[in-house]
């Protein structure tokens, strides 16, 4: 059972009283559904592995046996991912068993055990449902069938086939290490025939997702979504033109109520609604252009068409320079605005430390009036995405001129605020006129002049 494990990981000089919920899970898949004893243990090492402090094969190593198999695999990505940390399988899990479940599930004290199990015999009882209709099949043509393959699906099947792939995906998108995808690594021999533009596209939505939902509480069920969009475009077996309907169709789709989530603020509720009406989208894919706007799981909120004008009203209204949390999806949104006019020009992103360390900076300080500057201060006109590189002391910038700012400016990365230096001079009007430019390009990005209601 998992006190098994528990007592292995406790015997192993490992911190003995931090066990955690999915040490538990870890004791049920390796032990309590798992057949074999050889099986069990070989298991629960192998899980031990993901879970120790990330590496990859590249990183050295005593075992010269991870250099050749990486150097030889030709198949996949440069470096493997091997290890991942317990964290993020306990993630994994809690976003798999919800897509599974189609149930809300979070941390809660241990209960999300019980949640897991449930996914984990969900699983096993499709499997062997799907292996027993096989053995019939093969009867039926008296083909014969070795003993191997008449064994049931069990932990360790579970274990390889669910928990580490999505494990590992889920490391690999948080940490944003897009080359390590097969469908997105350029050396990949196989179906993947993108262009630079398509994958410099792909790369500007999965860092404003990845943005997003690690960055805002009100989208971060979005990020069940994503991971079972990215298992599936890494499946082996999926066809490129189902590859491509994935990334052309579905990728844009999630990005769009993702943000819808940011900004609106949903419900709980109305939140899994959207993101289990995309699950059900990726099983049928022919729905795309109806179950979101008219099925019963979708309609929480209104349909696509209502979608798309709620969006544009809070971009306008939204105040995003006036809490932390405001600012900091203001720097995911002008990051993906700014990424898309670049992969327009064919220019290069900024280097990875650029754009991690980028925030927002509150251009107009000095305002005629009182409510002239609640109204516009803190609306996403009145801000520019800036560096870490810029000078951040809050009293000298609030004192600098225009003149001064705009010499910053163009020092920076990012073209749309280089745009912003070429003006010259900064008031209401240039407020206004920014607002408006920004919300014509947030109908670019996320083409929402093609929702309408008739889309519904």
């Amino acid at each position: 059972t998992s006190r098994i494990a528990r007592n292995i990981v406790m015997s192993q000089g490992r911190k003995g009283m931090d066990n955690e919920p999915v040490d538990d899970f870890k004791g049920l898949v390796c032990f309590r559904y798992t057949l074999e004893e050889e099986d069990m243990y070989q298991t629960f090492d192998r899980w031990d592995a993901l879970a120790a402090e990330p590496r990859t094969d590249s990183d050295p190593s005593p075992d010269s046996s991870s250099k050749e198999e990486t150097e030889t695999d030709t198949s996949s990505s440069a470096t493997t991912i091997k290890s991942v940390g317990r964290d993020m399988i306990s993630s994994a899990c809690l976003l798999r068993a919800s897509a599974a479940l189609r149930a809300k599930i979070r941390s809660r004290g241990g209960d999300e055990v019980f949640d897991w199990e449930r996914w984990l015999r969900q699983e096993l009882w499709l499997q062997n449902q799907r292996l027993t209709q096989q053995q019939q099949q093969h009867n039926q043509s008296q083909q014969q069938v070795d003993s191997a393959k008449r064994q049931p699906w069990q932990g360790k099947d579970f274990f390889i086939e669910e928990i580490e792939p999505a494990s590992i995906a889920l490391y690999k998108f948080r940490t944003g290490q897009w080359d390590e995808f097969a469908f997105l690594n350029s050396k990949t021999k196989g179906k993947n025939n993108i262009t630079k533009r398509q994958r410099d596209t792909i790369v500007a939505q999965l860092n404003f997702l990845r943005d997003i939902t690690m960055g805002v509480t009100s989208a971060k069920e979005a990020e069940i979504a994503v991971l079972e969009l990215l298992l599936r475009a890494e499946d082996d077996d999926i066809s490129s033109g189902m590859l491509s309907r994935y990334l052309d169709e579905l990728l844009p789709l999630i990005e769009t109520w993702t943000l819808w989530m940011a900004l609106t603020k949903p419900s709980p509720m109305q939140r899994h609604a959207r993101v289990f009406a995309l699950l059900d989208a990726m099983d049928d894919l022919d729905s795309v252009g109806s179950s979101l706007g008219s099925s019963s799981t979708a309609a929480a909120s209104g349909g696509v068409g209502e979608m798309a004008k709620s969006l544009r009203e809070c971009m306008d209204e939204y105040e995003f320079g006036a809490t932390a949390g405001g600012k900091r999806l203001a720097v995911a949104i002008l990051k993906r605005m700014n990424a898309h006019l670049m992969v327009e020009e064919k220019k290069s992103f900024p280097d990875s430390n650029k754009a991690a360390a980028a925030s927002v900076d509150l251009i107009q300080h000095h305002w005629l009036n009182e409510e002239e500057r609640e109204e516009w201060e803190n609306r996403i006109g009145n801000l520019a995405l800036v560096s870490s590189a810029t000078p951040r002391n809050k009293k000298t910038m609030s004192n600098s001129s225009w003149e001064s700012k705009s010499k910053r400016y163009k020092k920076e990365p990012w073209l749309l605020t280089r745009h912003l230096a070429e003006l010259d001079q900064w008031d209401m009007d240039e407020v206004k006129d920014q607002q408006r430019d920004l919300l014509s390009l947030m109908n670019l990005v996320w083409s929402l002049e093609s929702i309408t209601v008739d889309n519904v």
